[in-house]
């Protein structure tokens, strides 16, 4: 059992790496059906190799002997005579989840006991060795010593390149003593890449680099800029061509390691090697996202003080608008007194008017000194409007992470249910680097998760059902991801039976959910509904994939608890799509304030599908409920929608803070927010527009407990606190409540 310092830097690092290659290698052994040539065998040993000594590089050396155990069963597939079969698919997967499964107990609980999985593996490969009748110890050398050269490339050309970015990184970025310990663990990983590629030379490089450092701790930048040097010549040299260059460490790399420099204190660490060139590599950088999520909390403040600051700035404006009028005015009314005072008082101090248009003039001055402070300032704000902008849109892009992250966790899954519902599927990942925001992404896997298992039972056919419906044998499972607008789509689609409405509507039925009448009617996105309600499954029987009827409900769940929507469309016969909308962050968004019923809401302006200024004759009113036709559509108007249980914040307007919405009003039309909902359209009735603005959404906390309806709150600029509703979510709750009427309706 192995226990690690898991907060070591250079361990988290081995981390991330590791899950990487992992997903790599799973990926790599369930396409070796597909594609089994020479390249990708030098890619799956590459990947066990960079396992083997990143774990050696961390201490793990049960998990190191592991992955040398996998590296050479791998061997076996370098005969040419070798077919990959299901069977020796499966042997293979077997032994890969022999060292996945204890690296995973070490990453996610700091600790792993190795000697079962290293018995199991051996019997993985016994089992492989009987029955292809390869021994692979012995009879893969011969080969392996062929497809050194080529191994060599990759190698070099990867994970070389590699770990000199890294190396350079290092000598960038860490402070002694830290970089002497990671530089000489990086050219351990060196030297066990030339002793697995039988390059001595490579092999005296590192280890020549590890002696200085032992020695001569003190010149650690000079030791790894030398050291740097002659990795680079022989990774040039490799890439190049030759099998064994004959590039040996540099003579001061060569005295630096033999004894410990007199004059190391009095090294400078800074200054480059002479004839050796300043570089500037691109340096990719993990972020933690714990420093991610609280500059997102940073930026969401500053958008909360830029709009402070902008109110301000308008009331200023409005302030220096006052002045200048009252300062026309106050001339106006003294030449007007002055003019008459001369008339009627010719006793009048000539000096008092002298005085009055100094005074006057002055004024005037001091009001254009304002004014073009106001100017500069506006100049300011708009730079820091761009900045700002420009900060959060690069933030946004730091905590987006490609779907395929997560797509390609699937295939493993898919492959194993289908052979055990003797079923092929084909599973095609699409749009694999679409960027989604990590809060988002994570939380997507148990929702597809559901979807997937239910295309597996429900949508794709044995291969003779599907032969019988002359469709091809294997069925097929696409995940296509896209962005449109602001929000991002993921769709699910299945080319199996379809959804069997009868089987829904019989359902339906049978639990007294709908009648006969009813269904002969009902729209399919209607009919559809009810695969999302508690308990409703139309399986027989219950399975270990479905039948609870709990799999979809706990999908819309899910994704609404995300702020989106999902909807479903099918072709009996020909397959089944689900389609995921999500937004495109969850964090800053531009948003509409408007007021009703004396309090104060705001709304993402992405779910408005339009604002309509209206008179009351164009209002239609039947059995109590109000209708407005937009573009032909008949939508439902609520005027009072806000139920009275729920306590508000109060956020009393200054009709002074904002502007808009008087035109409109002084004309006797009133605002209808439009909003689109999972079925339909409907109409909020507002009292005023206040503002449209980009604002951080903020979630309420667990002592809260809002309506399903809201998103959370948002902070104005004047430090109002302003609930934000879910557009959709709120369209919904409406329909639950009020029923509304689907008949057309008279004019």
């Amino acid at each position: 059992m192995t226990k690690l310092d898991i907060d070591d830097e250079t361990y988290q690092f081995f981390v991330q790496e590791t899950l990487e290659l992992l997903q790599c290698l799973e990926s790599g052994l369930l396409t070796l059906r597909q594609e089994h040539s020479i390249n990708k065998i030098h890619s799956l040993m590459r990947i066990a190799h960079s396992i083997k000594g990143g774990t050696a590089c961390v201490g793990l050396t049960g998990i190191q002997t592991l992955a040398h155990q996998l590296e050479n069963t791998f061997k076996v597939l370098y005969q040419e005579n070798i077919e990959v079969d299901q069977e020796l698919e499966e042997l293979l997967l077997q032994a890969y989840d022999s060292l996945r499964s204890p690296l995973l107990d070490q990453i996610q609980t700091g600790k792993c006991d190795t000697d079962a999985h290293q018995e199991k593996l051996k019997q993985i490969c016994d089992q492989i060795e009987a029955n292809l009748g390869y021994n692979l110890s012995e009879e893969t050398d011969s080969k392996e010593a062929e497809t050194d050269e080529d191994i060599a490339q990759v190698l070099f050309a990867e994970e070389v390149a590699r770990g000199l970015e890294c190396w350079e990184m290092l000598l960038t970025n860490s402070q002694m003593p830290e970089l002497v310990e990671k530089l000489k663990i990086q050219a351990e990983v060196f030297a066990s890449i030339g002793q697995f590629l039988n390059l001595p030379a490579f092999v005296a490089i590192a280890q020549t680099t590890i002696s200085a450092l032992q020695l001569n701790p003190l010149a650690v930048k000079t030791i790894g800029k030398l050291a740097a040097k002659d990795f680079r010549s022989f990774q040039t040299a490799v890439l190049g061509g030759s099998r064994s260059p004959d590039i040996k460490p540099c003579s001061q790399l060569v005295n630096l390691a033999k004894f410990e420099s007199q004059n190391a204190k009095n090294v400078k660490q800074d200054v480059t090697p002479e004839g050796e060139k300043e570089q500037n590599p691109k340096l990719g950088v993990r972020v933690d996202l714990e420093r991610l999520e609280l500059l997102n909390n940073l930026v969401g403040d500053l958008v909360t003080q830029e709009s402070s600051f902008i109110l301000q700035q308008q009331q200023q404006k409005e302030i220096v608008e006052t002045i200048s009028q009252r300062l026309n005015r106050l001339n106006k009314l003294t030449r007007k007194y002055l003019s008459r005072g001369g008339a009627k008082h010719s006793q009048l101090p000539i000096a008092l008017e002298h005085t009055v248009a100094e005074e006057i003039a002055q004024l005037q001055a001091a009001l254009q000194d304002i004014t073009l402070a106001h100017q500069q300032v506006q100049q300011i704000i708009k730079k820091r409007q761009q900045t700002l902008k420009q900060l959060q849109t690069n933030l946004l892009q730091a905590r987006m992470l490609p779907i395929g992250n997560l797509l390609n966790r699937f295939s493993r899954m898919v492959r194993d249910l289908a052979v055990k519902n003797h079923k092929q599927i084909n599973l095609q990942l699409v749009g694999m680097n679409t960027l989604i925001d990590k809060a988002i992404l994570e939380k997507l896997y148990d929702p597809l998760i559901h979807l997937l298992r239910n295309a597996v039972d429900h949508g794709i056919e044995t291969p003779s059902v599907r032969q019988a419906n002359r469709k091809s044998a294997t069925g097929t499972i696409t995940i296509r991801a896209y962005h449109r607008g602001n929000h991002t789509y993921i769709e699910l689609q299945d080319d199996g039976q379809g959804i069997d409405e009868e089987k829904i509507i019989r359902r339906a039925i049978a639990l007294n959910w709908l009648s006969s009448s009813e269904a002969e009617t009902l729209p399919k996105n209607r009919l559809y509904e009810y695969l999302f309600a508690p308990g409703f499954s139309t399986a027989a029987k219950v399975s270990e994939l479905s039948g609870r009827g709990v799999g979809l409900e706990v999908v819309r769940l899910q994704v609404n608890a995300l702020k989106g929507d999902i909807s479903v469309t099918s072709c009996r016969g020909k397959g089944t799509k689900f389609t995921l909308r999500l937004p495109f962050s969850l964090t800053i968004t531009k948003l509409l304030v408007f007021g009703v019923d004396a309090k104060i809401l705001a709304i993402p302006v992405d779910s408005l599908v339009a604002i309509a200024a209206v008179t009351e004759p164009q209002i239609i009113t039947e059995r109590v409920q109000q209708y407005y036709s937009h573009q032909g559509q008949i939508v439902p108007v609520y005027s009072h929608f806000l139920p009275s249980n729920y306590s508000y914040p109060s956020t009393p307007t200054e009709k002074k803070q904002y502007k808009g919405s008087c035109p409109w009003q002084e004309s006797g039309k009133f605002f209808l927010l439009l909003i689109s909902g999972k079925n339909q359209i409907i109409a909020l009735k507002i009292d005023r527009i206040l503002i449209e603005q980009d604002l951080a959404i903020k979630p309420f906390g667990d002592a809260i407990a809002p309506p399903p309806y809201l998103y959370g709150c948002t902070i104005l600029g004047n430090g109002n606190l302003v609930p934000v509703i879910d557009g959709t979510e709120l369209a919904l709750w409406l329909g639950q409540h009020k029923p509304i009427q689907t008949h057309p309706i008279s004019n």
